[in-house]
Formats: structure tokens, sequence, C-alpha cells
């Protein structure tokens, strides 16, 4: 290194050859310099001694500060011999240092800025490599750093690169880790396939704790696999999206019965469900049993629940993004599947003879309607009480995907499903002292249709654009039929009533997001959203000798709104343990002519404090302009979707978050709180629901505030023969409303205080495998009259009065559940083969479905508690070709 005279030197001679000679002053060597030869040996050496080396053997002078060669590593030479301008090529120039000659003898040396620095974009798509789908969420990083990216939707990857060699590593759950060497000259189209480490999906075992078959990507967001999906969590032979989410803490079900995920003390209509991008109403079948999402087809499943995305508007509590699978693009593939519960069928596989078009069908029927009444109707019978109900559900999924061209893509999507239930009970008393006969029949129906399409096209090597339009529908109906004769010695009464309710929703939207990876630390994503809804809450018509029921044919207002957005997100990495993400949504909901714009931010900051444990923190204020009315009396729920209108704003959320993650090498643990502050809920006054009476919907209701906290546990082991996970959450979710409760908050119905549940697989073998969940919670909150009396009426002799207490003022009793599954899997000469046995509810806790005054065996009233699913067995055959 150059002493302080001698640099003093250094400076006037470069200012006298600039000025006198600028021709001379070069980043380029005379030959006289550039081929004199250097013999380097050394071990670890750093690069300030080995510069000494070649300043004794070249008689060449080297200027430099300490601080723009600091960073060069340790080099080895042995022996060899080179030229002077090899080195500096080569060596010098591959860690960022420019070099400028000034005559006679002398090299200044400096690090490159960063904007001279020559960057090279690696970019493409990775997919299996023997089905051709596409892998999403995939993890791509160069060896030797710790910044990587992870495939996108689409499977879709950009990563950028300083150095001219290095090895990308390409690594997936389930796949062999492929480690890919580059040299990159210049900007390169790379895509990616991987071959599946394993043939039999029998358990999840990963040779790393990052890989797990469920991943918390922080404390808010959790993402399944796609195709491990399958082995999760199995009942009645078959695993489930939402009955997998529901064994995660902070996301509840309620119940048996009630159908919806609730998360973090919200209530179903505040999660967006979306269906390859497409929003859904009710996606659940059977009582929350199973999910819309035939999981033959599901390729992937996200989950959000705190510091959204800026890309995700219009809900509050959570976005659950479920992925379809493309179709295998190489050959004609499908399995079926037979069970107790339903049966189903998949067909995927290539179009044309280039393969660049692919499709996938698949169909679902449940059996429950066939077999599994005998069971219900067994477990629900009295000596004086009969029980009969009849079910069933089916879906119907379809998708084309077109490869246009190496860049460009075009998805044809589409669903349609529904469900059929009829409930009915009767209650018989003949004495010589008192005769009643009471039967009651209630019938729903409900089911979506969406339909899209979408054109995906790479814009550049950092670039994708998607572009979607499309259209989705619901239909809500239900029928309640009701008579009750009494007789006693001095009087008799009969009553019923016939209502019948319709509803439908009918959305068309179209939105563009485009993804740009401006650096390997940087992404943005943005975009713009436009929505069109049409609701028509309710058609009802009812008949009935009840007093104040007169019969009557209703249609209520239509609602029609129009929603748009326009978002902003960012994805930085800083000083690699800092990961930000900050955005901006900027959305407008206009009905009639009134108007809600809002402004809402979202930032998340995740600090990682050793490469297992890592610290996060966020904030996302979001706007809801749906309402759901639910009816709040015991029985089965009847609800009415609606749009926010001029007299009720749409509803708000803030809030906060904070997480511990640790990710061992064996085990995974986090733990979460949150916070969220609600505005605008809304809740049927007392004594009121869509069933009476009432010119304007917006007359039954309230208007008010929500309030949620809690704290979640999750602990995971992700490796070995015994893998599995334990989730708790202890939370408390409250409401408040002016005219409700005397103005008093009370506990939400949807609130659990505690909330433990857990999911356990053992591999006995490569061919067999247990599995294991169990589920505890305390019990939900509802409404229970604390007194009833006869009065006398002008039209009855005698009604039934029910006084009320106070707001969810009894507490149903606690819910716990076990559910063992056996799976024998085997390859045969069609494909993979899998008989599969377990028990639902093995135990046979009588859990409960609802609570409602009634009878004994002895005439007087009591509140009867009402079980809907006992102990059932199951048996499912699923075989692949």
């Amino acid at each position: 290194m150059s002493t302080p005279k001698q640099k003093i030197l250094l400076v006037l001679s470069a200012l006298f050859w600039m000025f006198h000679c600028p021709n001379l002053y070069s980043d380029s060597l005379p030959d006289s310099i550039a081929q004199k030869q250097i013999t380097l040996s050394s071990k670890k050496a750093k690069i300030a001694n080995i510069l000494a080396q070649i300043s004794e053997q070249s008689s060449v002078v080297f200027s430099y500060k300490s601080a723009s060669i600091s960073k060069i590593p340790k080099l080895n030479f042995r022996q060899q011999t080179m030229t002077l301008g090899i080195f500096l090529e080569s060596v010098l120039k591959a860690h960022y240092i420019k070099y400028t000659f000034i005559p006679p003898n002398v090299i200044v040396l400096a690090q490159l800025e960063k904007q001279e620095q020559e960057k090279y974009s690696i970019s493409g798509f990775v997919s299996d490599s023997i089905t051709g789908e596409k892998l999403i969420g995939c993890n791509l990083i160069f060896q030797g750093e710790d910044i990587g990216i992870a495939t996108n939707h689409e499977g879709f990857y950009s990563i950028q690169t300083l150095k001219d060699s290095l090895i990308l590593q390409v690594s997936y759950i389930g796949y062999r880790t492929k480690n890919i060497r580059l040299e990159p000259s210049s900007d390169i189209r790379l895509d990616i396939s991987l071959t599946p480490s394993i043939n039999l999906p029998i358990v999840i075992v990963s040779s790393s704790g990052e890989n797990n078959s469920i991943t918390k990507d922080n404390g808010n967001n959790i993402h399944l696999k796609g195709d491990r999906i399958g082995e999760l969590s199995p009942l009645f032979g078959e695993s489930d999206v939402f009955r997998t989410l529901q064994l995660l803490p902070g996301i509840q079900s309620v119940g048996e019965g009630t159908p919806g995920l609730f998360v973090r003390g919200g209530s179903p209509d505040q999660n967006l469900v979306l269906l390859d991008g497409i929003q859904l109403y009710n996606p659940i079948h059977i009582f929350g049993f199973y999910s819309i999402f035939n999981p033959g087809i599901v390729k992937d499943v996200s989950l959000k629940k705190g510091a959204f995305s800026a890309k995700y508007g219009g809900r509050l509590s959570s976005v659950i993004d479920v992925i379809t699978k493309d179709g295998n693009n190489q050959k004609i593939q499908g399995e079926g599947m037979l069970g107790i519960m339903g049966s189903r069928i998949v067909l995927e596989g290539p179009i044309d003879k280039s393969h660049k078009t692919t499709f996938v069908v698949s169909a679902r029927r449940s059996h429950i309607d066939l077999l599994l009444s005998p069971f219900i109707k067994a477990n629900l019978s009295t000596q004086n009480a009969g029980f009969l109900s009849a079910y069933y559900f089916y879906d119907l999924n379809g998708k084309i995907t077109s490869k246009l061209n190496q860049n460009s893509k075009l998805t044809l999507s589409f669903y349609n499903g529904g469900d059929n239930v009829s409930l009915s009970n009767s209650f018989k008393l003949d004495n010589s002292q008192h005769q009643i006969k009471e039967k009651d029949k209630q019938s729903f129906s409900w089911g979506n249709t969406v339909a899209s399409i979408r054109w995906s096209q790479i814009v550049s090597s950092k670039t994708i654009l998607k572009t979607t339009l499309w259209y989705s529908a619901y239909n809500f109906g239900n029928q309640s039929r009701y008579s009750f004769e009494e007789t006693t010695k001095d009087s008799s009464r009969e009553n019923f009533f016939d209502y019948r309710f319709e509803s439908l929703i009918r959305d068309m939207g179209i939105n563009s997001d485009l993804e740009y990876f401006i650096t390997k630390k940087w992404k943005l994503n943005s975009g713009i959203q436009f929505i069109f809804h049409y609701f028509q809450p309710g058609v009802t018509t009812l008949t009935s000798n009840l007093p104040n029921l007169e019969p009557e044919k209703k249609t209520t207002e239509i609602n029609i709104g129009a929603e748009s957005s326009i978002y902003f997100d960012n994805h930085i990495t800083l000083w690699e343990k800092f990961d930000i993400r900050a955005g901006l949504n900027i959305a407008t909901f206009i009905v009639n002519k009134k108007g809600y714009p809002t402004l809402q931010p979202r930032c998340e900051i995740v600090y990682n404090l050793t490469k297992r444990i890592a610290i996060s923190s966020g904030f996302s204020r979001m706007q809801q302009y749906l309402h759901l009315l639910s009816n709040s009396t015991v029985g089965i729920p009847q609800d009415l979707w609606i749009l926010a209108t001029e007299n009720i704003a749409p509803q708000n959320n803030n809030q906060f978050s904070l997480s511990f993650k640790y990710k061992g090498k064996f085990i995974n643990f986090g733990i979460d709180a949150f916070s969220k502050k609600m505005s605008n809920v809304i809740e049927y006054k007392e004594g009121e629901n869509y069933l009476m009476n009432s010119d304007n919907w917006e007359n039954k209701i309230s208007v008010g505030i929500g309030d949620a906290k809690g704290i979640e546990l999750y602990i995971e082991k992700s490796i070995g023969r015994f893998t599995g996970w334990i989730g708790y959450c202890l939370s408390r979710s409250t409401r408040q409303f002016s005219d409700i409760n005397n103005g008093e908050p009370f506990v939400y119905r949807y609130n659990r205080l505690h909330d433990l549940s857990s999911s356990f697989t053992f591999k006995i073998d490569k061919q067999n495998s247990i599995s294991v969940n169990f589920i505890y919670a305390t019990g939900t909150p509802i409404t229970l009259p604390e007194q009833i009396y006869s009065g006398i009426s002008s039209s009855a002799p005698l009604v039934d009065v029910y006084v009320p207490g106070q707001k969810n003022n009894y507490i149903m009793p606690d819910y716990n559940r076990l559910d063992i599954n056996y799976s024998n899997f085997k390859s045969n000469r069609l494909g993979l083969r899998v008989w599969a046995f377990g028990f639902y509810n093995i135990y046979n806790r009588q859990n409960p479905f609802f609570i409602a005054p009634g009878f004994n065996d002895q005439g007087n009233r009591v509140l009867r508690q009402v079980t809907l699913f006992p102990i059932i067995p199951s048996i499912t055959y699923r075989q692949s070709f």
C-alpha cells in the first residue's frame, strides 16, 4: 500500500497526465504492462499481500484505499503463472474492482459503484418434470448468499445477480434439489424442471426443518404446499382445505352444523375466499365438514390472517387463496375415489399433440343422503321425538390452459357446485291429560357458479402481467314449515306457518396485476380491479295463522354497487436481516349516488435475529363493502348477504400483530399476538330477524363496533416417522351496539375463549400410516330465554311468551372430539392405490348442535340439546391411473 508521501506524488502525477496527456489516462493497460508475467503462490492470502507480490515481480505500483478491497475474500493460488492483464480482468473485476492506469507504472484501484456493476437477470418457470405442472412457492437461491426468491402463483421467478459465475440452488418440498451452474454474460431465460423425490405420498418427511408440510412465512401467513394437502388431517378417508385450516390457531369452527371459518374473532363473511382469483361467497359443504375445493385438483393454498398484502381488499379477517392445477402436459392421467361420504373423479392431460394445451376436469358427489341418515336418525331419536334428514352436495370443476408462446398463456376455468339439505323433526305426546303434536321441517339449498378467462404475459425478464375477466354467482334458499297442536282438558290450539325465502348474488369483475422484480432484494406488485355487484337480498313468501304474521309475498330492494381499487405493494429486503412489506390499497365503493373512498395502508416488518429466529410486527387497515346478517335465534342459522348502502356504511378494521417464530431442525415453534378494532359491524336488533314483516331490512339492524384480542401458540414436528402439530388460541371477541343489550358490550356468538387443536401422523412403514386429530374448545355463547309463560291473545287461546335474558347469556357445553384414520398405500399396474379406514368422533361425544326450549317425557318445559353427529365410521378407496 502507498505511503502518504507517495499518495501526494501520485495525485500530482495523475493531475499532470490528465490535463496534458489525457489519452494516456485509461482503463486499459499498454501491452508492455498487460503482458508482464507474474507467478502467484499463496494459501488464503489477503488481496493486499497478493498485490504486494505482483509489485515486486512487475515493478508496478498499486494505489488504493483499504476499504475498497476489504470485501474481497482471501484467495488461493497454487504456483500459478499468468499475465498482469489476466489477473486484473479475471480476479479484480470479478469482485467489482475497477482499475485505472497512470503512466509510467501506476495502477489505481477503486470499487465499482453499484450502478456501474453489470447486472444479469435470470428468469423462467419451475415445473414438475413428470406432469409439467408449475410449482408455486419453489425456493431459488445462489449458493453462498442468504437472499433468495420464491416462484409466484404462475410458477415464475426472476432473480438478479452481479456475478458472472455462480451456482443456482432450486428446492421444493417433495422434490430433489437441483444445483445449476451459471456463467451469465447477459440476461437468461431458464425454465427449470424438478424431479419428485418420493413416489408414495404417505407422510411428510423432509430433510430440512425448513421444508414443512405447513409453512408459516410469518405469524400472519400460512402456506399449504399443494400436493401435500391430501395427506393432512384426513377425515372420512379424505383431507380438506378448510378442515386443515381449522386445526391451526386463530382459526375456528363454531361447531358441527355451523359452516365457515372464524378467524381472529371475525365472522364468516369477513373472509375473502378466492378460487383461481375469483371471489366466492359460501365455500362450504355439509355443515362445515367439507369445503367446495376438491382436493384432487387443488395445487396450492395460502391463508393470510393479518398484515395483508395491499393486493387484497374487500374483507376484514382473512384471505384464503386457492389455486387449482393446470393439468398434466405429458399424458392423460386421473384419480378416482369411492367412500361412504362421497365419490369423486379427476381427469387431466394434454389436448393437442404439441402438449401446449392442457385440461383438468373433476366431479364429486356425496352419498350422505343414502348412507348416513340411519346413523343420524338413531342418534337423534328419543322416546317421543323423531329426526330425519336428507342431504347431498356436488362439485364440478373444469380448466383449460393454453401456452400461446414462450411468454404468453391463456386460461379458462369453471366451477359449479351446490348443497341440498332437508331436516325434519317431530314430537308427539298422548295421554289422558295432555296431547301434543309438533312437526318442523326445514330445507336449505345453496350453491356457487364461477367462470373466468385469464391472460398471463411475461413482459420482460423482470416483469409479468396477468389480466382476468371473471363472473361469480351465488344462490341461497330455504323453506320452513311448522305445525303445532296442543289439547288439554281446558283448552286447545293449532298453529302453523309456511315460509319460503330465496336470495341471489351476481358479480362481474376485471383485474390486472403487474409483478415487477426490480432487484434481487426488491419486488413491486401493483394492479387495478373493478367489480360490479348485483344483490337481491331476498324474495319471501309466508302463509301462517300465527299472530302478527300476515300472509304475504315480498321482494326486498335490489342492491347494486361498484367497487374499484388500485394498489401498490413493495417487498424489500434490507441488510439481509430486515424484510419489509409496505403498500397501499386505494379503493372506492359506489352505491346509488353515495361514494365511500378509502386509503388502506399495509405494513409488515420482519427481523431475522438468527437464521432460525425471527420476530415480526404488522399493521393493516381493511374495508369491507358487504354485510352478512345471520339469524341469532337458536336452530340452523339463516343468512342474508347485503351490500353497504347510503345509510349503512362499509365495515372497517384496524389490526395490529406481533409474532415470534423459531424454525429448528426438527421442531418449529411460533407465538403470535393480535388486536383488532372493527367499526360499522351490524346485528339484528333484539327480537328482529328477516322472517318478520318490515318495509326495509335497514330498520331491523343496529350498527356498532367490535373488538378482538388473542394469543396464538403453534408447535410443529416436521421430520421423522412421527410428525404433526399442536395449536392453541386464547382469545376474546366482543360487540357493542347502542340498542342491543342495553348498550353494554357482550361476548360475540362466534367467540371461543380456549381453542386447542392437534393433528399427528405416524408412519408405520412405507405403506401404512395412522393419523389422529383431536379438538377441544370452550362452548360458544348463545341467547336463551330466562322465562317462558303462556298468555291470552285474541287470535289464539294460549300464546307462548319468551322472555330473553341478556345477549349471549349462556355458554353451550364444551366441544371436544377425537378422529382416527388409517391409510394403506400401494403401487399397482394402474398407479397408486389407497385404502383408508377411519372413525369420526370415536368416543361418541354428544357435542351440541343447538339448544332450544322443548318438552321432556312428562310434558314439562326444558332446554333440549340436539346433537348432530355421533361416532361415524368411514371407508374410502382411492386409485390413480
